[in-house]
């Protein structure tokens, strides 16, 4: 069922349009010839950013490379001297490291953005998007050529080992890391393992189909291990690629696999990793051309740990399962987040609805279609082993919910050097509050945006407050709030909602904090009574540089451990250039 909160009506399926960031106010700068260099076959899928669609950040690197943005020279002197000193908030880590940020031939790179977590025990891995990778040579220590890194920490998260690019021997073949990573977690047999998921630029590699003559934007995954206090990466696990109908790269047949924001949950107790994403393929058959813009899911089988099993992997079959179908009305849908229910296995999948052809799509989606968050069930019986059936026996429509939004992408946020904004929502399962809850930005109250909260039955879908309950507490025209960060709940069930929030002082200005509203039942019906502090130092984004578009990403996160510690994620520019930070605190 398609229920809409505002309307109650029923309304039909649409079509998604990919949607790219449109970077007009950036130069393009010449890429390094370091295997990264645009190729013919990107042509069709890049050439409509910010014209018919719109994509994350991991799509604007794939296609654009570096991107000149920011003050310019001095930013860096001028934000230190903006910096207050740490007063209230909680104790902040840089997860990267400066000195790994340069090239062999010593040039210093600024641009980790876009970040992931996940921790279990002591352990913590945070993940975000690379910049060195533009410039680094294929060969580089430490992967460095790769625009996804990540950091280790076998303290909690007190201080982290920046372990440079995800591994990547294939880069010889023109493949790399693209950036927009999720983290994940898994416990068996005694031993910790880390899931790092990030969209994969494949070019005439033989385990990316369809890149003949077109080049491949997939979802792969690397599988990481826990030995002592190191952490050990496997090469990469290719989880989707854009499936062609059967359209050959022969000419005039070809096809423009691109797949975008992808997004992992791990289910510990099936034993299975599952990855959400966008399927913005383009496909040719002489003069026709056809666009499949689907949610789809991806699923990878546990049972051997470093080597998972993946559907639908490298073939060029359907995928292992379409959460949402490409929508024939021409509205886009994007930003997809999974969350799992344990006890049957359920996938809840949550993504934005007419985001960006809200402002530049059809008459359709301009005129008359609402933009709104979604929710989606996928049953756990339709989900079965991807190492033995590679396909879901089930398909759309499934169980589904939503709310009408007013959304915030045509805000412009000083300091955020990319237009549209976006208002991607956030899920997570609660069995003891048997809810499952949606967070996101929304203009309704305030221009710059609330954080507000809204939850749903987790059989029945429907609603459980009359109306989405505001978690920021202050209520200033020109306070900001934006890209929350919701991954699961604590051992009890409650939520934890962290974003960028700029209010008090702050309020109209470039200087950005973090704040979160802790340990929430997710039945509650009212503003909660405060927010804390995460960060000591504010940002000043307006004295901040970086060579990715967008200069912070699309995403903050966050992350619960089994022992109730809240693990915060985000991107920070307190020195100047954005760097991928985070805190801790213990929650109920």
């Amino acid at each position: 069922m398609f229920r809409s909160k505002e309307t109650g009506g029923h309304l039909r399926f649409r079509r998604v349009l990919l949607a790219c960031a449109a970077a007009a106010v950036c130069t393009t700068l010449a890429l390094p010839a370091n295997g990264q260099t645009p190729l013919k076959g990107r042509a069709k899928f890049c050439s409509e950013l910010g014209k018919t669609i719109q994509a994350s950040s991991g799509a604007q690197m794939y296609c654009f490379g570096p991107q000149r943005n920011g003050p310019g020279e001095g930013a860096q002197r001028h934000a230190e001297a903006l910096a207050q000193p740490a007063t209230t908030g909680l104790a902040n880590v840089n997860a990267a490291s400066t000195f790994e940020d340069r090239t062999n031939s010593g040039a210093y790179i600024g641009g980790q953005s876009e970040t992931s977590i996940a921790a279990s025990g002591n352990y913590v891995v945070e993940a975000w998007n690379d910049g060195t990778g533009f410039y680094a040579a294929c060969g580089s220590p430490n992967y460095k050529e790769e625009l996804t890194g990540y950091g280790f920490s076998s303290d909690g998260g007190k201080t982290f080992t920046d372990l440079g690019g995800l591994p990547n021997q294939n880069c010889v073949n023109g493949t790399h890391w693209s950036g927009d990573p999720s983290v994940g977690t898994y416990s068996n047999s005694g031993f910790t393992y880390f899931y790092i998921s990030s969209l994969y630029a494949c070019n005439f590699f033989p385990s990316c189909p369809n890149t003949g003559l077109q080049a491949s934007l997939a979802v792969a995954v690397t599988a990481c291990q826990v030995t002592g206090a190191t952490l050990s990466c496997g090469q990469p696990t290719i989880v989707a690629t854009g499936n062609c109908n059967g359209i050959t790269n022969t000419p005039p047949n070809n096809c423009s696999p691109a797949l975008d924001k992808d997004y992992l949950v791990v289910d510990q107790a099936h034993k299975r990793l599952y990855v959400t994403f966008t399927d913005f393929t383009f496909t040719y058959n002489g003069h026709i051309g056809t666009s499949q813009n689907a949610i789809e899911m991806a699923a990878c089988d546990l049972d051997n740990p470093m080597a998972p099993v993946c559907s639908n992997g490298t073939t060029n079959g359907a995928p292992y399962v379409t959460v949402q179908p490409t929508d024939p009305a021409g509205c886009e849908q994007e930003g997809a987040y999974p969350a799992v229910r344990a006890s049957t296995g359920d996938v809840y999948v949550a993504y934005e609805y007419n985001w960006g052809t809200n402002l530049f799509g059809n008459s359709y989606c301009v005129n008359s279609a609402s933009t709104l968050v979604f929710v989606n069930q996928v049953p756990g019986f339709c989900l079965p082993d991807p190492d033995r059936t590679p396909t879901s026996p089930c398909a759309p429509p499934f169980n589904q919910n939503s709310n009408i939004i007013v959304s915030t992408d045509a805000t412009i946020v000083p300091g955020y050097n990319r237009f549209l904004m976006n208002d991607f929502p956030r899920i997570a399962v609660s069995e003891p509050y048997h809810t499952v809850s949606l967070v996101w930005n929304d203009a309704r109250n305030s221009p710059l945006g609330d954080i507000l909260l809204q939850s749903y039955d987790l059989d029945s879908l429907n609603y459980i407050q009359q109306s989405p309950v505001q978690l920021n507490t202050d209520y200033s025209f020109e306070d900001m709030h934006t890209m929350p960060g919701l991954k699961n709940t604590s051992s009890d069930g409650l939520l934890n909602v962290t974003w960028y929030d700029r209010r008090g002082a702050d309020a109209g200005s470039g200087r950005t904090d973090i704040y979160g509203a802790l340990n929430l039942k997710p039945t509650l019906t009212s503003t909660p009574a405060s927010n804390l502090k995460v960060t000591n130092q504010a940002t000043d984004w307006l004295a901040t540089s970086s060579v990715i578009v967008p200069n912070f990403g699309d995403y903050t996160d966050n992350f619960v451990s089994a022992s109730n510690t809240l693990f915060i994620a985000w991107s920070d520019g307190r020195i100047g250039v954005p760097q991928p930070f985070e805190a801790h605190t213990g929650v109920h």
